[in-house]
């Protein structure tokens, strides 16, 4: 048996960047509901749900669509990091 590794393109480092914004997002949106709160659990599984399109997209159209995917990245980051600075205060909240 022959094991081969998946190249390391700039396509495949974008994808494997979406498949963690998408996992982040969903365990946002576990965290959120346990929480209780509703609308940020839904504005994180809309953030995921958002995320594994871009990468669906990226995987079905390549190098043609890595610009728009870096675009989705870089929102998404920024996006998982409000929505987690929201659920943390939530999370105090719901604590005391």
């Amino acid at each position: 048996m022959t094991l081969t590794t998946i190249p390391r393109t700039p396509t495949v480092h974008c994808a494997n960047a979406l498949t963690d914004l998408v996992h982040t997002a969903r365990a946002l949106a576990s965290r959120a509901d346990i929480a209780g709160a509703t609308r940020l659990t839904r504005s994180a599984a809309i953030a995921a749900d958002t995320l594994d399109r871009a990468r669906t997209r990226l995987i079905e159209d390549g190098d043609e669509y890595l610009d728009a995917a870096w675009a989705f990245v870089d929102a998404g980051r920024r996006i998982l990091a409000g929505l987690s600075a929201r659920i943390i205060i939530r999370e105090r909240r719901h604590a005391s």
